[in-house]
Order: structure tokens, then sequence, then C-alpha cells
């Protein structure tokens, strides 16, 4: 079986590899796990000023992260855009499309640049993709109101399921607010303040990985009844009512004799 390649590589070169894929949209939704697998597969090297790194109409073999020193992109011999700068990236499309390359990039100093083969690329990402679907997945089997559903459904469920990142403070839920959504903890711990409808109240409760919350709201259209916020950092998986109710049609019944038990 085939096993990407691991170069060495200091703390802050990691760092400096993970913000810059954050950036790109291809990758801006996967959690540190996911990418640390592509990050490790990155290779340092060397450029001279002056010399092309990409060419237009090549085929794909290389994704690069920019780490000192500026490239210009040309297409048909014309300049165009912005030069890339240190934390920029590109050739992606190319490696995951199978497509030629789109733009001629070239260096106008000299440059140190990090490299991953197209093999490794998707390789990495295909493995991810596979493994993030299974996660989906088993968080569903565990909420107790999903369990009685088909696996087909819950495949379904799965597929239309977002993973969001979360920092530490960020407010997921607004006590009274207009998102009304079902949620799902992957990463992380957050709490529920505030916590009450009418006269009713109660004490705050922390919500860990693993743990689900927004099923009541999802029933009965209702608000929120409670702030929820992040205590760190971590990742959740979201399903709004709307997108839940399409997938696996009126759940109410289902929903709150399990809340009710």
């Amino acid at each position: 079986a085939y096993k990407p390649p691991v170069f060495p590589k200091s703390e802050e070169e990691k760092f400096f590899i993970k913000r810059a894929l954050l950036k790109s949209f291809v990758f801006e939704n996967m959690s540190p796990s996911e990418l640390f697998p592509l990050i490790q597969a990155f290779e340092k090297v060397q450029i001279p000023a002056e010399e092309v790194i990409i060419k237009q109409g090549d085929d794909g073999d290389y994704f690069y992260v920019l780490e000192e020193g500026i490239c210009i992109y040309s297409v048909n011999g014309i300049v165009v855009g912005e030069p890339a700068k240190p934390g920029d990236s590109f050739g992606e499309l190319a490696l995951m499309y199978t497509c030629p390359r789109a733009a001629t990039v070239m260096t106008t100093t000299a440059a140190t640049l990090f490299r991953v083969d197209q093999r490794s690329f998707r390789y990495i990402l295909q493995a991810q993709s596979k493994q993030s679907a299974k996660a989906k997945i088993d968080f569903l089997n565990k909420v107790s109101f999903l369990q009685d559903l088909a696996p087909q459904d819950i495949q379904k469920l799965s597929t239309v399921m977002l993973s969001c990142p979360f920092k530490q403070g960020d407010v997921i839920v607004t006590k009274g607010g207009e998102r009304v959504a079902f949620y799902i903890v992957e990463e992380g711990t957050l709490i529920a303040t505030d916590v009450g409808d009418g006269d009713s109240k109660y004490e705050d409760l922390p919500i860990k990985a693993g743990e689900h919350f927004g099923e009541r709201a999802i029933v009965t259209g209702k608000p929120p009844v409670c702030n929820i916020v992040a205590q760190t950092d971590g990742r959740l998986f979201t399903i709004d009512k709307d997108t839940f109710s399409q997938v696996l049609g009126n759940l109410d019944d289902l929903v709150l004799r399990s809340l009710d038990k």
C-alpha cells in the first residue's frame, strides 16, 4: 500500500504551512488533525530567481506554499493578478482535477517553497475525506433520537452535515436568535449559559466532544432558550432545520419521544 512521504520540519514551519493552507477554500474546513498528514508530506525546496516553477499547459505535478521570496503569475505571456508573497499557495487545482496548468508561475527573486507531489496530495485528501465521512456516521449513530433510523438515512444525513471550526469565545448559539440548527461537537468544549424559558432557569451546562444540542429547536421551530459559547477551540458538525427536514422528513414525534425519556 502507498505511504506518503514524511519530511522533517520545525514546529514553526508546520504552523506556517497550516496557516497558509487554511487561507485556501480547499482546506479551510479541515481540522488540524486532518491537515497534519498533508503538512508532513511537504518538502522544502530552494528556487533561484527568474525560474519557472509552473508552466501553463503542463500537467500538474506539485502543490506549493511560498515561504520566502516573490513569484508572478502569467497567462499567455501576460502578467496577471498580484504577485505571490510569503504565505500564499498555488497549484492545487491542477492536482485535484487532473487538468493542465492554467497559468505560468515564475520567481522574481530567489525563493524558498514547500511542495507536495500529486500522488501524495490526492492520496491524503481522499483518505481524509473517507475518514471524515466515517466520523460523521459514527457521531450520528450515537445520537439517541436517531438510533432507530435505517443506515441509508444516517448516510443521507451525514452527506449534508457541515463541519465548522470555532475559536474560544465564539458564540455558537444566541438565546432568542433566529438560526435553528442541530449540532454535534466533534472537538472541543462549549458551555450553555443563561439556560431557561420564562420563569424556569437552570445552571450553566458544559457540552463536550460527542455531545449534541439543538434537536428540540429543530422540532418546535422556537428560538434557542440559551446561549452556547465556546470554551476552547474546536469543531462542530451542524445541520440547519430546513436541510434536516428535507433529508429525513418529519421526525417531530421521534425527537420529542427521545427528549421526554
